[in-house]
């Protein structure tokens, strides 16, 4: 098994890791898709598209399971030395998070 060290925000209370110049990401144990605060950031930055998911999963549970949004896909989402091929991310309708990202930990499983 690697190991991935990577530069915590001391100053937070949660953990928060910080994954590009001025971005940084939330890890949550819950989460079940990777979340983005900002649509124009995703598609702008990282060339994300909005796809739509099938009926039955119209909203991925997560940040209180009921937030409307949108998914968008990214073809290649680079954290550290970790490629992620076709990832998708929610983006809530109203960001209410302060971090650019909030990624599930089970990103980082090896």
């Amino acid at each position: 098994m690697q190991e991935y060290l990577f530069r915590t925000l001391q100053d937070s209370t949660r953990p928060v890791i910080q994954v590009g110049e001025h971005l940084t990401a939330v890890i949550d144990t819950g989460a079940d898709i990777p979340v983005c605060s900002n649509a124009k950031m995703l598609v702008s930055k990282y060339g994300a598209v909005e796809i739509k998911l099938p009926r039955e999963n119209k909203r991925p549970r997560g940040i209180g399971g009921k937030i409307p949004g949108k998914v968008y896909m990214v073809k290649s989402f680079t954290v550290g030395p970790l490629t992620y091929p076709n990832i998708k991310f929610f983006v809530p309708n109203h960001p209410t998070m302060d971090d650019n990202f909030l990624f599930s930990a089970s990103m980082f499983e090896g």
